[in-house]
């Protein structure tokens, strides 16, 4: 699965760099350079974990209360399309 990811990346950011030239990229890692790649990934998300983390927790609570605000409006929303549907009583007259 890792390993899967790493090339993956690697594969797009190829694609990315050569996307003006129509050139075809044939990538071609050996088992050694996809281990490298790997450990390299590995080592640097965990010298992120921290920062990142951080960073979640900071935007934690702007994150709930937007999720909250998009409930209470659809909510809202909801309530108003029930109050202004036709009632029975409607057509009755």
């Amino acid at each position: 699965m890792k390993h899967a990811l790493v090339l993956l990346l690697i594969v797009l950011l190829a694609a990315a760099c050569n996307s003006k030239r129509k050139t075809d990229v044939t990538l071609r890692l050996t088992h050694h350079e996809r281990a490298r790649i790997d450990t390299l990934y590995n080592e640097r998300v965990q010298d992120l974990r921290p920062e990142i983390d951080s960073l979640c927790e900071l935007r934690k609570p702007a994150m709930i209360q937007e999720a909250l605000d998009s409930i209470l409006e659809e909510r809202a929303r909801a309530e108003e399309r029930l109050r202004n549907r036709p009632s029975h009583t409607d057509y009755e007259n």
